[in-house]
């Protein structure tokens, strides 16, 4: 389901930088946090984050990450619960991991989100910035 997306997000993330457009979502976030795998030791990781609404209540999102040890891109989508809150899915195609995704934005910073994701080889949390 999402492996056209991975190249045409990857296509776009380099071709053009994007902006807050008119979903708080939407643009390009930049964080770190911690990968928790199931077998092995925490890991912190840096990620640059792209988002892009393709409908009233769904976003893309193309995130590459990188950390001491590894390098990795997911792809996902996500959908709107209510304002500030997305639920989803993500991809993991290089480690063939599949799991779930959700963000919340921050109420009092609306430049500031919290990404927390499951699968069952890992879980992670993650604190985000706009770019």
């Amino acid at each position: 389901m999402f492996r056209p997306l991975v190249l045409a997000l990857a296509t776009l993330s380099i071709a053009t930088p994007l902006s807050a457009g008119g979903s708080p979502l939407e643009g390009t976030w930049l964080g770190e946090g911690i990968v928790l795998p199931r077998l092995g030791e925490p890991e912190a990781v840096t990620c640059k984050v792209f988002y892009w609404q393709t409908s009233a209540t769904v976003h893309e999102v193309a995130a590459n990450c990188t950390s001491a040890s590894f390098e990795f891109q997911q792809v996902g989508e996500l959908t709107t619960v209510r304002d500030g809150r997305y639920i989803g899915e993500f991809e993991n195609a290089q480690y063939q991991i599949r799991g779930k995704l959700r963000v919340l934005i921050d109420g009092d910073d609306p430049n500031g989100q919290a990404v927390t994701f499951t699968s069952d080889q890992a879980t992670g949390e993650f604190k985000l910035t706009r770019l």
